[in-house]
């Protein structure tokens, strides 16, 4: 899942405000939440454990500004005690962003005791009582990212000076229509020899067939042509 909070910083040079840092939150108490909710939706199968499944491989992304102000990728996963919590109906998003609540207990829901681990203000380490509320932080997994800066691009129609109309741009004019997929290929006009395997090298163009729904497998095209540059 990927979700973005840009807000421009009204600078006019195109940086954006920072919202999330060490003195606010990286991922509020409800993304937390809703990132925990999607794993138990996706769980990953395991021979190891009791019950078939263990942890998930659903990643949350945030695109958001950085401290520099420049636009920035940060990935995270919830804890899996984030999920068995989420799961148990232990744990209820606060309005607050860094502070999750814990439930209070109620016919038909039993609640444990909750503790988490902190440094006080004498620099010890002190366990306590999580109810009624807790940091965020201690169900917030931080996962490492990158980003290709050379070699060939995986969809490469752009070789070829092609491309297909973005999907959703509506509201700005752009629109995708079956007479963009003739212009794509070259159905009307001078072909040249690559120019078909160029062409539908073109993530929007294989996203709008897929919808389309008149093919099948049509994400097997881009490793073919791939293979085929």
């Amino acid at each position: 899942m990927i979700f973005t909070d840009l807000l421009d910083d009204g600078t006019g040079s195109g940086t954006v405000v920072c919202k999330r840092h060490i003195k606010s939150y990286y991922l509020a108490a409800s993304d937390v939440y809703q990132s925990a909710m999607f794993q138990n939706l996706h769980k990953s199968p395991s021979k190891w454990s009791e019950t078939g499944f263990f942890g998930s491989k659903f990643i949350t992304a945030v695109i958001s500004g950085d401290e520099d102000g420049n636009i920035s990728v940060s990935a995270y996963q919830a804890s899996n005690t984030a999920m068995a919590m989420v799961e148990a109906d232990i744990i209820t998003p606060s309005t607050d962003p860094g502070v999750m609540l814990v439930n209070e207990e109620a016919p038909g829901r039993y609640i444990p005791e909750v503790f988490f681990r902190r440094i006080n203000e004498y620099g010890a380490n002190v366990q306590e009582n999580a109810k009624p509320a807790f940091p965020v932080d201690y169900l917030l997994v931080t996962l490492t990212h990158g980003f290709r800066t050379e070699g060939d691009v995986m969809f490469s129609a752009s070789k070829e000076g092609l491309a297909f109309p973005v999907e959703n741009r509506g509201g700005i004019g752009i629109s995708q229509e079956i007479k963009d997929i003739a212009k794509q290929v070259g159905v009307s006009g001078k072909q040249s020899e690559t120019r078909g395997l160029f062409a539908v090298s073109d993530f929007h163009l294989l996203t709008y067939l897929y919808g389309l729904g008149v093919l099948t497998e049509v994400f097997c095209f881009p490793c073919l042509f791939v293979r085929g540059n």
